[in-house]
């Protein structure tokens, strides 16, 4: 009986993880999710909209156009920081449904340089150049298992992004960030 009960258990799991990734596999659904995730956060922090941040305000790049954060922050010291939110998956998804090794350390490394290429569109927008910016921008990834995987397939990623001025944010250091802009505000109104 309990085999029998483990086997249903396992078929709901494997249908509602398919049901999941299918859901998934538009990268509208992955970006809104992603920004969903992290408003989640900054909630979370105690940040409030429009007092502590604002969503895809537009800022002017350069003479030729603007872009679109998902996220800015106002610090209380009145510096910007921009968030953008990515969500790469499709690489990350196919390496862990092979069974060939050798295949799935291809998709990570080319998930790495998939992640590297937003990271790097990212910079290119030139945000942390505006105003009172921060000198960087931060990459937040809804998932540290990307994150993880990244670095593991290519080491110096983290340097790569350095280089560029993008901070790469997860869940878990997402969280310490937001709660160390509202612990700054919390210290200047005493």
């Amino acid at each position: 009986q309990q085999i029998k009960q483990m086997t249903q258990d396992n078929e709901n799991l494997i249908k509602q993880t398919k049901t999941i990734a299918g859901a998934l596999s538009s990268s509208q659904a992955r970006g809104r999710y992603g920004e969903m995730h992290l408003e989640t956060l900054l909630k979370s922090a105690g940040l409030e909209e429009p007092a502590h941040f604002v969503r895809q305000t537009n800022i002017q790049t350069d003479e030729e156009g603007a872009a679109r954060p998902d996220i800015t922050i106002n610090t209380n010291s009145a510096s910007k920081i921009f968030i953008d939110s990515k969500f790469p998956f499709e690489r990350f998804y196919e390496a862990f449904e092979t069974e060939d090794e050798v295949k799935r350390r291809e998709l990570l490394q080319q998930h790495a340089k998939d992640l590297l290429k937003h990271a790097d569109a990212l910079a290119k927008r030139r945000y942390a150049e505006k105003g009172n910016s921060a000198d960087f921008v931060i990459l937040y990834l809804p998932i540290d298992a990307i994150y993880i995987e990244a670095i593991n397939a290519m080491p110096d990623f983290l340097t790569q992004c350095f280089s560029m001025n993008i901070t790469v944010a997860t869940p878990a250091n997402m969280m310490a960030m937001l709660r160390t802009v509202r612990s700054e505000e919390h210290t200047s109104e005493l």
